[in-house]
């Protein structure tokens, strides 16, 4: 994900940026056909339609105002601001690529917010995950009562991040992970495209020194 820091009247605010989550089947209206994505690595099929109707949904919330986001993922649904480390302040849906585009602003007086915003100082990495509720039919493609509660920030700190052979450095794969009742989970890995370990700690590294520097600034 992308870190920004945004200053305003000379308050300074970090956020972290980038895709939420992407269609992998079904086709836009234009024709474009999201099966070349492939399922994702525990067999789900997120149908373009359904998928756009769960993120509209969450954005008519993070347009009222946010929506708050944990460090890592709760087995439960609910939205507690003291449990939180972020809020989505931003929630955009390109009907063209059939992604959802998110945009979460850190927050300084939570725990988890501190936490989060220590390690990206240390130049450490976060993914994004989906929370939600739905249900999945025999052919592992989510069904149309899928509904997103909000999208947690991940920690990817092991330095072996996720790669896929057909995403840029600047795409992501998703994940799945199941959760007690109907609770999904989708989360998103930043790709580290054909790189082996040396590599992967140099960019690493790369990245902790703009980091510090961003916030010596």
């Amino acid at each position: 994900m992308e870190i920004l820091i945004e200053s305003v009247n000379g308050i300074s605010k970090t956020y972290l940026k980038g895709i939420m989550t992407e269609a992998n089947f079904g086709h836009n209206e234009s024709g474009t056909d999201f099966a070349f994505r492939g399922r994702n690595r525990n067999g789900r099929l997120y149908e373009f339609t359904i998928l756009r109707k769960a993120t509209i949904g969450l954005k008519e919330n993070v347009d009222k105002g946010g929506v708050y986001c944990y460090r890592n993922h709760p087995n439960h649904a609910e939205l507690i601001r003291e449990d939180s480390c972020g809020k989505i302040v931003e929630l955009v849906w390109i009907e063209e690529t059939g992604r959802a585009h998110c945009k979460i602003e850190i927050l300084e007086d939570t725990k988890d917010g501190k936490q989060v915003l220590k390690d990206l100082k240390e130049g450490n990495l976060y993914g994004i995950s989906t929370r939600g509720t739905g249900s999945l039919d025999e052919d592992k493609k989510v069904k149309d009562n899928l509904a997103f509660i909000t999208s947690d920030l991940i920690p990817q700190f092991d330095g072996s991040m996720q790669s896929c052979q057909s995403c840029s450095l600047s795409l992501t794969e998703s994940i799945q992970s199941d959760y007690e009742d109907f609770l999904l989970g989708e989360q998103e890995f930043d790709c580290y495209l054909n790189l082996d370990l040396t590599e992967k700690a140099l960019v690493k590294e790369n990245l902790k020194q703009k980091i510090i520097y961003i916030f010596k600034g």
